[in-house]
């Protein structure tokens, strides 16, 4: 963002600058916002004190009344957090456009509110140019968020900004579902992996089994032209970043579509990678394992737990570590989770197979289970910093028994170090969040669901 305010010569002339004027010797953070300031003749340190100094960033409410383009600044929060009054000095660039004539503003905020007159009044507006700014914004006026304006990075930004606006209860899931859809049509893959995250993060939190057909008749709807463009197996000269996504894709395909090609195709490369062999595209790997482990039977606990001992490659390891937190099924889930307590796996190896175990709601559930029948050994094979990993696996619960349940068990354990007491702490706020979230939207994103 301030690369953009100063211009890319500028910023650079200035890190030169302090570069040259502290080489061999100290420096602080202000020698840097003074070395801006001096090339580019700005006020660079206001700019950065007012990120560097306090905590937070800045929600923008945008609105527009002809001409006229006012804009308003307070801290981002939480739904239901009654934000300090605090205030920034910021860089904010906005490009509006009417039939063919495109126009872009840069402002310098430092007020609570300000209003100004644009060049012509805007049929659409942006206000985020570039996608660079550090700050959340709404745009109040209807009707002005034309997709079709924005390069694949503004569509990210775009993204990201709609994901907090509705954590923090300033747009609804519905809302949120809506403005990730048209992004799944993108021409550009990173756009569409990231509006498929999206969608992932929404089935997370509320999909469960009243809604459960709805949301799968409502991915296999989105998800079918996307097997068309991008195929299940990887094609030469395709972009580089359909590798990224392909994976994504094919999880969703299998999770939420139960797709039989996709199945069967995991199932096969699965085996193969088992078995040591350097067929399966490595770019898929990981997503066959995810897909195929689910429905896997619980012999297939020791196949995978066998191919890992065997290992010699570091990053084979690990895959195969990563792929025993990805059983689905209970009763392979139960045999998996006990080989935390296994002499192969280490106190290292364990954070990453509580993080895998918790994946899903239902194998969250297990996981919480688990951890509370087998919390001595568990902690007297970790060290006690490590703790912090056990109860934060748990954070994605979103129902209030649940967190009653992790509240009195871990409060009633023995922490002398107080590592207990704050991660708990922690995930209470995480938690609460979720289930907040959870009652205040989930009738958005039901109705979002309906054709």
């Amino acid at each position: 963002m301030l690369e953009r305010w100063l211009g890319e010569d500028t910023f650079r002339e200035g890190v030169r600058r302090y570069l040259k004027e502290h080489r061999f010797g100290n420096a602080e953070a202000a020698d840097l916002w003074q070395a801006l300031g001096a090339v580019s003749h700005q006020d660079v340190e206001a700019v950065l004190k007012s990120f560097t100094d306090q905590a937070g960033y800045p929600l923008l409410t945008f609105e527009l009344k002809g001409k006229t383009l006012s804009l308003q600044q307070r801290r981002f929060v939480a739904a239901g957090v009654e934000p300090p009054p605090q205030l920034w000095t910021l860089p904010i660039f906005v490009r509006y456009g009417r039939g063919q004539q495109v126009a872009r503003r840069a402002i310098l905020l430092d007020s609570a509110s300000t209003s100004l007159e644009l060049e012509f009044e805007p049929e659409w507006l942006f206000p985020d140019d570039g996608g660079v700014g550090y700050y959340r914004w709404r745009l109040d006026s209807p009707g002005l968020r034309e997709l079709v304006h924005l390069s694949p990075r503004e569509k990210l930004a775009y993204l990201y900004n709609s994901r907090g606006l509705a954590k923090a209860g300033l747009i609804s899931a519905g809302q949120r579902l809506a403005a990730a859809e048209p992004f799944l049509g993108d021409a550009h893959p990173a756009v569409v992996s990231n509006a498929l995250a999206d969608l992932d993060g929404l089935a997370n939190l509320f999909v469960d089994d009243r809604n459960e057909a709805d949301w799968r008749r409502y991915c296999q709807r989105l998800m079918a032209p996307l097997v068309t463009r991008y195929g299940l197996l990887p094609r030469p000269g395709e972009h580089p970043k359909v590798e990224e996504l392909r994976p994504v894709l094919l999880v969703m395909l299998a999770r939420y579509g139960g797709d039989p090609a996709v199945l069967e195709a995991a199932g096969r490369g699965t085996r193969a990678y088992l078995a040591g062999s350097d067929e399966v595209d490595p770019s898929l790997v990981d997503a066959y394992l995810e897909i195929a482990l689910h429905d896997a039977d619980v012999e297939m606990v020791d196949e995978v737990k066998e191919a890992m001992l065997k290992a010699r490659d570091p990053q084979r390891r690990t895959t195969l570590l990563t792929a025993l937190g990805l059983f689905g099924r209970a009763q392979a889930q139960e045999k998996a989770m006990d080989l935390m307590l296994d002499r192969a796996v280490t106190p290292s190896d364990l954070r990453t197979l509580l993080g895998t175990n918790s994946i899903s709601e239902v194998r969250r559930r297990r996981l919480q289970a688990w951890i509370f029948a087998h919390f001595g050994a568990l902690r007297g094979k970790i060290p006690t910093p490590f703790l912090a990993s056990v109860v934060g696996s748990l954070s994605g619960a979103r129902d209030r028994e649940s967190l009653r349940q992790m509240l009195e068990f871990f409060g009633a354990q023995q922490d002398d170090s107080g590592v207990l007491k704050r991660e708990l702490e922690k995930l209470r706020e995480r938690v609460e969040a979720r289930i907040a979230e959870r009652e205040r939207e989930q009738k958005s994103f039901d109705a979002a669901l309906k054709p």
